[in-house]
């Protein structure tokens, strides 16, 4: 599941945000949940979902200025606080 896609961009995973930055921008993507994993491929983020059991989770996506990332991650924490 292609989630994310920006050219000419650097990839990063860390903990459960994957990020794609480039000249524009940044883009991060998170997931809450279980039974899926972010992954990069040819400069997309994709969500690699666990084959044969159901999988439930959620989706966060944000992009802007690679200064403004922080509040998406508070937002992310809260979920998975939230979950708990």
């Amino acid at each position: 599941m292609q989630l994310a896609y920006r050219q000419r961009s650097k990839s990063k995973v860390e903990g459960n945000i994957a990020t794609l930055t480039s000249a524009e921008g940044i883009t991060a993507v998170a997931l809450v949940g279980d039974g899926a994993r972010l992954a990069f491929e040819n400069a997309r983020i994709v969500a690699k979902v666990a084959g044969d059991s159901a999988s439930r989770f959620k989706v966060l996506v944000w992009s802007g200025a690679a200064s403004e990332l922080l509040p998406f991650r508070w937002v992310v924490m809260l979920q998975i606080f939230l979950k708990h």
